[in-house]
Parts: C-alpha cells; sequence; structure tokens
C-alpha cells in the first residue's frame, strides 16, 4: 500500500512537473544574472583553491566549520552510489539523450545552488546554545515571511521538510549499497543494509568534530578513486568516446528509436530522467546541504555560495561525464575491462 502511494506521487510530480519547474528556474537565474556561472567559472574555482589553501582548522565552539571543511562535507553527501546506479537507470531508462539533459541540468543546477548556499549563508541565525544555523527552513521564515511579509511561508516550509525526510524512509543510498555489497561477496542484503545503517548513525551522533574528521579522510580518496577509475575505464575505451558523443547528441532532442533497452523513450521521458538524475546527484534544489554551508567561517554570503555551484558541476558534469561514457560503453558500445568480466560487473 505504502509503495504504492509513494509511486503514485512520484509519478505525478517528477513525471513532467518537478524537472520542467527545475530547468524554468535554473534558465530564469541564468539569464537574469547574465550567464554568471559561465562569465565567472574561474571564480568558482578560485574560491575552492583560496578555501583549501586557507589555514582555518577545525571546528570553533561555537559549531563554525571552515569553508573548505563545510565544502568538503557537502561534497561528500553528493559523491556516492547515485553517480554510478543512477546513470545507469537514467540511460536505461531516458536512452543515451539522458546524458544531455544531465548536463543541461546540472549548467543551470549551478546558479541555482549557489543561490540557496548565498541564501543559507546570509539568512543563518544562532539558536539557543550560541551554534549557527541556516538553511532553506530560515532563508523562507526570514526572508519571504518577515522581509517579504507573506504570512503562507509556513506552507513553503512544510513541503520542504516532507520532500527532505522522504529520502530518509526511502533510503535509496543504502539500498544500491546493500545490494551491490551483499551480490558481490554473497552476503544476506537485510543484514548488510542494517549494518550500513548503524555504522552511519554511530558516526552522526559523534557529532561535527567527528565527521569533520572521518570525511577529511574519506572523501578525497572517494573523489580520487571515482575519477581514477573512471578516467581509466573511458582511456580503455577511448575509440569509443566520439562514437558515445554521437549517440548522446543524436538522442538528445528526439528520444530514442526502440532498440535494445533504450526501447522507445519519448523526448518528455528523456528530459525528465536526465534533469532528475542531475538533481539526484548534486541536490541542487533539494536545500539539504546549504544547511551544512550555512556554518562556513565567511566573510561574504556568495563567497560560499561559490562552493555550492563548485558543487555542482563537480558532481554532475565531472563525475557522471565519465561514468555516463561508461554507461554507453556497457550497454551500446561493447565494454573493455580487466579479465573480461560481464558488463554487469561494472555497472
Amino acid at each position: 500500500m505504502l509503495e504504492k502511494i509513494v509511486n503514485s506521487v512520484v509519478k505525478v510530480l517528477w513525471d513532467v512537473p518537478t524537472p520542467f519547474a527545475i530547468l524554468f528556474a535554473g534558465f530564469y537565474f541564468t539569464m537574469e544574472n547574465r550567464f554568471f556561472q559561465l562569465r565567472h567559472l574561474r571564480q568558482f574555482f578560485q574560491q575552492v583553491l583560496v578555501s583549501i589553501r586557507s589555514k582555518s582548522e577545525g571546528i570553533r565552539t561555537d559549531g563554525v566549520l571552515s569553508s573548505f571543511h563545510a565544502g568538503n562535507i557537502a561534497i561528500g553527501c553528493l559523491v556516492g552510489v547515485g553517480c554510478i546506479g543512477g546513470v545507469a537507470t537514467a540511460i536505461s531508462i531516458g536512452g543515451p539523450g539522458a546524458v544531455f539533459w544531465m548536463w543541461v541540468a546540472a549548467f543551470v543546477g549551478m546558479i541555482i545552488k549557489m543561490a540557496e548556499v548565498t541564501l543559507s549563508v546570509y539568512y543563518r541565525m544562532r539558536d539557543e546554545e550560541g551554534n549557527r544555523i541556516g538553511g532553506p527552513t530560515v532563508y523562507i521564515e526570514k526572508g519571504i515571511g518577515e522581509e517579504m511579509n507573506v504570512r503562507s511561508w509556513k506552507i513553503l516550509v512544510v513541503l520542504f521538510v516532507a520532500g527532505m525526510l522522504a529520502p530518509v524512509f526511502i533510503s535509496i543510498q543504502n539500498y544500491v549499497a546493500s545490494t551491490a555489497i551483499s551480490s558481490t561477496f554473497n552476503l544476506n542484503m537485510i543484514w548488510v543494509s542494517l549494518l550500513f545503517a548503524v555504522m552511519v548513525y554511530g558516526i552522526i551522533m559523534r557529532g561535527l568534530p567527528f565527521l569533520r574528521k572521518v570525511f577529511k579522510i574519506v572523501i578525497p580518496l572517494m573523489i580520487l578513486s571515482y575519477l581514477f577509475l573512471g578516467c581509466l575505464i573511458i582511456v580503455m575505451n577511448l575509440e569509443k568516446v566520439i562514437p558515445a558523443l554521437e549517440l548522446i547528441m543524436q538522442h538528445a532532442f528526439l528520444g530514442s528509436a526502440a532498440l535494445g533497452g533504450f526501447a522507445g523513450a519519448t523526448l518528455s521521458q528523456v528530459i525528465t530522467m536526465g534533469v532528475s538524475q542531475a538533481v539526484y546527484t548534486s541536490e541542487f534544489g533539494w536545500g539539504t546541504t546549504p544547511v551544512i554551508h550555512s556554518t562556513a567561517d565567511v566573510d561574504h554570503p556568495v563567497k560560499q555560495g561559490l562552493w555550492g555551484g563548485f558543487e555542482v558541476f563537480f558532481t554532475s558534469i565531472v563525475i557522471l561525464r565519465d561514468y555516463s561514457f561508461c554507461g554507453h560503453f556497457v550497454r551500446r558500445l561493447g565494454f573493455r575491462a580487466y579479465g573480461h568480466r560481464p558488463c554487469s560487473t561494472f555497472l
């Protein structure tokens, strides 16, 4: 019963309304700011490099993270199973053209995420214990409720909280990770899932100081592993890169022909799958990682906002690029890897 309700809600929201609303909002912000993410792309990278080189370390007593550690934790929340499993699903259902719309959504999503993070830092406040808190609930209350004097701002907060909590109960990350581990090592998926949940709970309950220490080690290793393995597979199949790009562009505006796994995907379905995957991977418009960014120790909100734009670029354009090509190699163009193992082993 619950599964049917969830599927019905997902079908209504993500069939057409939400993906096209996100694209509209992204293009609106992009045009209104005269393609800021393109004109100032260098500033995104400069701010990240400045944050990395900064000597600010650790967490102060008022719960403030350095700009780098806030961004590091946020990226750690994004890079994961969705970058592999989500891409494979998008290509399977939406066809090769879905990848093009992932990139388009990521491009306009950069300015959306930047706006979210900037607003979170600008409107952040202190709680009863003196810790800095921020995020959509705060800037909706202060910006829309108090400054714009919109009395129905609480409805927006309820909608945000409901949308944010939904993935917690569905827990797609736990499901994908547990399925992969249990099938690879022939283990019981339920026990793997429970162990996964307990480990995550144990890390979260230790608080931000412990989380920062764990992410400081795990996230760089994880990101480097993703990039290295993705680039390795591309290099080993270099002759298939151009055909993969041609395939992506051919199906970006025409949908997919009824061949193989791409059986008759309509243009609407192609766009929907591409946009939803980009949103799932980078969480722009989702409002979750801006909560982390709101604790950053910066002297101007836009500086941390640039981190938000960089997150989208890195996760949805750089990492998804690698695994999108891998998905095409596997499903349509043939695949070469170590030991000539089955394609399903890798995706």
